[in-house]
This record gives structure tokens, sequence and C-alpha cells, in this order.
């Protein structure tokens, strides 16, 4: 079964997980924070915020899940192609009272799928089915286990040591064998197949991903992302074009200029994926304001027909289990894929 199934149907485990870990601490650890972030920064103690990192036009660095610990945070940052964050961390960090300190010393490994709460339990104890999302469990030594997902199931990330997380990963993968959604030879899903999982993952679901292609080059408002940014601390100007999903002919590549009616330009393709799961290729494209909605036919000067649409695309089997009536051997009666 590949990833992409595993994810969509039972537990998917992933090591190497994009982005890199940092935590802020000091007197002044909230203020660095709240100003790095295009939002206003609200998280609670053992509470998870995502956020955007922007730069100074407004186009994002990185995605941003914030965990608080007391007075630190420690910050998982996706970065944009060829954004370094420490030095700009560090910059920030240093006028203040705040210390920066890279968490080198722990990898994240990725737990999703619509029974990931159920081998996770198996191996860290009940009180994970009791965790809400955006929440984080707080294991020993300073190791966490974080409820967090863009791909729409069930999904934890664990910040551990590198040999915590195998003794983990282990408990994990008997777990599954025991509860019958696994074979004994399932592997983990490496670094580099994982980030396309994960990204193809959040394009089904119309979640933001900064290694989406062509979006590096866009601001926050013409990303619609602007329920991510506070007013007060930036001013934004309505953009001419818009950020759309679209699905139909797979030859309609990234850069293929759209039309509509055949021949008034109107946008261009940024972003193509084909998802295993639904059969079909999914995408990105930048349209005018005027038409970024769903539903609007748009050709490419060869003839390539594409539709805008309304994420999400998957019928997340996550939506049909409720820890307190299914689990793997008991599932519910699954619909169609597509929504």
């Amino acid at each position: 079964m590949t990833p992409d199934h595993l994810l969509r149907t039972s537990l998917w485990l992933c090591e190497g997980l994009p982005g890199q870990l940092f935590t802020m601490a000091g007197d002044d650890a909230w203020d660095v924070v709240d100003q790095l972030i295009a939002g206003p920064l609200r998280v609670r103690d053992g509470r998870v915020q995502p956020a955007l990192w922007l730069d100074p036009d407004g186009r994002p660095l990185a995605d941003l899940v914030i965990l608080r610990d007391r007075d630190e945070f420690t910050l998982s940052v996706d970065a944009r192609l060829g954004f370094e964050p420490a030095p700009a961390l560090l910059a920030m960090a240093a006028p203040s009272g705040a210390r920066l300190r890279p968490r080198d010393e722990l990898v994240r490994v990725g737990i999703h799928g619509p029974f990931a709460w159920e081998a996770a339990t198996a191996v860290f104890g009940p009180a994970v089915v009791g965790v809400p999302f955006q929440t984080a469990l707080e294991l020993p030594d300073g190791e966490w286990l974080v409820r967090t997902s863009t791909t729409g199931e069930f999904g934890y990330e664990l910040w551990a040591r590198p040999a915590s997380a195998a003794r983990y990963v282990l408990g994990l993968r008997d777990a599954a064998v025991v509860l019958g959604i696994w074979d004994r030879d399932q592997g983990v899903t490496s670094a580099k197949v994982a980030s396309a999982v994960l990204d193809r993952a959040a394009l089904e679901n119309g979640h933001f991903c900064v290694r989406h292609g062509g979006v590096s080059d866009l601001t926050a408002a013409e990303l619609q992302l602007l329920h991510r940014v506070d007013p007060a601390k930036r001013t934004v100007r309505a953009p001419d074009r818009l950020v759309v999903w679209i699905t139909g002919d797979a030859d309609a590549t990234p850069g293929s200029e759209l039309l509509i009616g055949g021949s008034e330009r109107v946008g261009r393709v940024l972003h193509r994926d084909r998802s295993p799961v639904l059969g079909e290729v999914l995408g990105l494209a930048l349209v005018d304001a005027s038409i970024a909605w769903p539903g609007v036919v748009l050709t490419t000067p060869e003839g390539h027909r594409v539709e805008t649409a309304s994420p999400p695309f998957i019928d997340n089997r996550s939506l049909s289990v409720e820890p307190q009536r299914h689990r793997a051997a008991n599932t519910p009666e699954w619909g169609p894929w597509r929504r």
C-alpha cells in the first residue's frame, strides 16, 4: 500500500519531517515571537498555534507551529526554499532579553491517519484520546507529542531525541501490527518521500504549503491567507489576482497561461500534482480576483481545460471515525473518496 493510501485509510508513519525546531526563551520571548508572526500571538501553555512568518513585502518566509511551554516557545519552522531561518531569528532575539536555542537534538516523526490515535494510545497512553487539536502532550525528558496536521486526518508530531524516537516508532509499528492495519514488513516513510506526501495531502485538503510551486513569490493576500494576518501589524492592499484550486487536464502544467472564453488572459497555473488516492490531478492557479470562485472553466492556449474548484477534495476517513465508538477492527461504513 502506498504512503498516500496508508495516510488515508489507517496509519502512516514518516521520519525527517520538513522544517527545523527552535526554542525562544527569556523575559522578552513573548514579545519577540509576537513580533515575528503576522497574526496575533494567543497561544496558551501546553497549546500550539499555527502562524505565518512574512517578509517585508508580505510574502511567506515560513509556516510556523508554535508550542508554548510555560514561558518558553518552541517554533517548528517550515521555511520556503532558499530561506535559512536561524540567522534571522538570532537577529531578532539579540537586542532583547530573549535567548534562541536551536533544537537540533530533537527529531520529528509524523503519525497520521484515521487510526493514528489508536496506535498512539497504545504507545503513549490513554491521555492521547483526550488531546484536542492544536494541543501538546508532554512526554518525559522534555519531549512532546503535538497534535497538529494539515492532512485532514488525525495527526500528531513526535518531537523527541533520536533514541526515544526510535523506541516510540518501534512501539507504533508493533501496535499497528496488533491492530491489524500494518503488515510486519511495513516500513516508515523516509524524509524525501514524506515531504511529497504531506505537500500532496495539503493540496487535497485546501491547506497552504510553503513548498507548493509558485507560492513563494505571492503575498499572503494573493494566497488568501489574510485570516492569518493581523491588520494592526500589516497594511494590506486588495490584490488584483488570487490563488484558487483547480482540477482538470494534467497537460495544463505550471507556468501555462489561462484564458477565459478562449481568448481573454486571466491567470496562470502555479502548481499541479496527481493524487494517487483520487486518481486525478489537482493544482493551484493565480487568477483575476473577479473570477476567483469555484466552477469557472478556463483553458490554456493549447486548449487544455481546467476548472476552478473548492477544496477539500478528499472525504477524509477521520471525519467518520469516533474514538468513543470505532476501532481499527471496527471501521465505519466508508463512502466514496471524492467529496
